[in-house]
């Protein structure tokens, strides 16, 4: 059955949101690393040779689009 009309939830937490909750948890934050880029299309960015979509060049400065971050349970 096609879809007519999509719907997507989603929920935003702060990058402090999401540290915590993991350092709550009891995992080590081994490191957490910001990105000026994403994976995917949003209007607002152009996409670079290298694939990924980023700010336009007449933004100055850089602001980070996405994150990464890597946890382990101490053993």
């Amino acid at each position: 059955m096609p879809v007519s009309a999509p719907v997507e939830y989603g929920w935003d937490h702060s990058l402090g949101e999401i540290v915590t909750a993991l350092a709550g948890a009891g995992l080590r934050i081994e490191h957490l690393r910001e990105h000026p880029f994403l994976n995917w299309k949003v209007d607002f960015l152009v996409q670079a040779e290298d694939g990924t979509w980023r700010l336009p060049p007449e933004v100055k400065g850089e602001l980070p689009l996405m994150f990464s971050i890597l946890a382990t349970k101490p053993l």
